[in-house]
């Protein structure tokens, strides 16, 4: 309880800057918004991660795995997307943040998405392929 204490007081302090930057009401909702816009890819990683981890007391359906995928893409065209207009739109204060954010996240998910390839997908395929693994390295020359 003391954790979620301390991490709400910690999101507390850092918005309260917010406060104080100029401009129009409506277009900062609108940036708001779309930093939500832009997390939304990495949430759907990390339950994707999870679901396809021994942390799920089952294993994860082909048919699921390939609906989070097709709602990662679409999340990520749109955030995508957002960011491109913005950088047409020009370079300002909140959206250089925007932009900044959208990056930030997305490195996230590269890495998590690299992290469960080395994790779940290559030790799966070297324990299901042994010799086929090992037979292929000796021929690249990288035994």
């Amino acid at each position: 309880m003391r954790a979620v204490r301390a991490a709400l007081l910690a999101v507390v302090l850092l918005s309260i800057p917010g406060a104080f930057i100029p401009g129009n009401v409506i277009g900062q909702l609108v940036l708001i918004l779309a930093v939500g816009t832009l997390g939304t890819p990495f949430a759907v990683a990390i339950v994707l991660y999870l679901l396809n981890t021994n942390v799920a007391p089952q294993p994860n359906s082909l048919g699921l795995n390939l609906g989070g995928g097709a709602l990662l893409l679409v999340t990520g065209v749109l955030a995508a997307n957002f960011v491109r207009e913005q950088v047409a739109a020009g370079i300002r204060l909140l959206s250089e943040f925007v932009l900044i954010f959208g990056a930030g996240i997305a490195l996230a998910t590269l890495v998590l998405t690299g992290k469960y390839v080395r994790e779940e997908v290559t030790t799966v395929w070297i324990i299901s392929r042994p010799l086929g693994c090992l037979a292929g390295l000796a021929t690249r020359g990288r035994w």
